[in-house]
């Protein structure tokens, strides 16, 4: 870990964690998988540095499911998740 006295490094957060999360929201969302409890906690690192996103219990296929109902950890939920609305207003 990249640390300047006790924070992160920007630079190491977005290589180690932003970049791959993307990638894997990203592949998730190919398949129709939406994970719904995207929170630190549910970011873990391998041994070689990888990130891995963990807890895929409250997440759904929506092509089965629609996601109407509010779920998820609720310090790091959407403010339109917790309004139970799909997309936030313009």
């Amino acid at each position: 870990m990249m640390r300047f006295g006790d924070a992160l490094s920007a630079d190491w957060v977005a290589s180690t964690v932003v970049k791959p999360l993307l990638r894997i929201l990203a592949s998730l969302h190919a398949t129709s998988i939406i994970h719904r409890d995207i929170k630190p906690e549910n970011l873990l690192l391998d041994a070689r540095g990888s990130l891995k996103l963990a807890d895929f219990g409250l997440s759904i296929d929506q092509r089965e499911e629609i996601p109407f109902l509010r779920a998820g950890t609720l310090d790091y939920m959407a403010p339109e998740r917790m309004h139970d609305r799909l997309h936030a207003d313009p």
